[in-house]
């Protein structure tokens, strides 16, 4: 770093002062849950953030993410559905792990999407659940994503 000015000696000292007082998010292994209760629509293929939820730094141990929401289409279209999509990333500083899990209906009848995974994350990682909602196929449809609910529990 070059300073066209250096920084004074009060400048320094302020610097350090906050530095010092700098108090980091402690590690929780405070349980997660987040709901969307509505009704969440996508009328086309790009898709639509229903959850989008980061936990603060997690505990080392074992974690179990789970999701459930249900699915469908506003009116029977010939040629269209509904797509559901869950990603859960887990990042341990540079080490950041995806999966990704994803439901298709063409029915108007809701169907429950869900599922779930069991992970060891190490102390200060962060699991981020996102769940979304799009539709697919013919452009007159309405695809819907309803009673969405993510959860982080530590279970060992």
């Amino acid at each position: 770093v070059e300073f066209g000015t250096l920084p004074s000696p009060a400048d320094i000292a302020a610097l350090d002062a906050a530095v010092a007082a700098f108090v980091a998010v402690p590690p929780t292994d405070a349980p997660l849950e987040v709901e969307s209760l509505g009704i969440t629509s996508a009328t086309t293929s790009t898709l639509v953030d229903v959850i989008d939820e980061t936990t603060p730094p997690r505990d080392a141990g074992t974690y179990r993410a789970d999701w459930c929401c249900l699915v469908g289409m506003l009116a029977a279209v010939a040629n269209t559905g509904v797509r559901g999509v869950m990603t859960i990333t887990r990042t341990q500083g540079a080490n950041v792990v995806s999966r990704q899990w994803e439901h298709n209906s063409s029915l108007q009848q809701p169907q429950t999407f869900s599922g779930g995974r069991t992970f060891t994350v190490t102390q200060g990682a962060t699991i981020r659940m996102r769940l979304q909602v799009a539709k697919v196929g013919a452009p007159a449809a309405t695809a819907q994503m309803a009673q969405s609910v993510v959860t982080v529990d530590k279970i060992g």
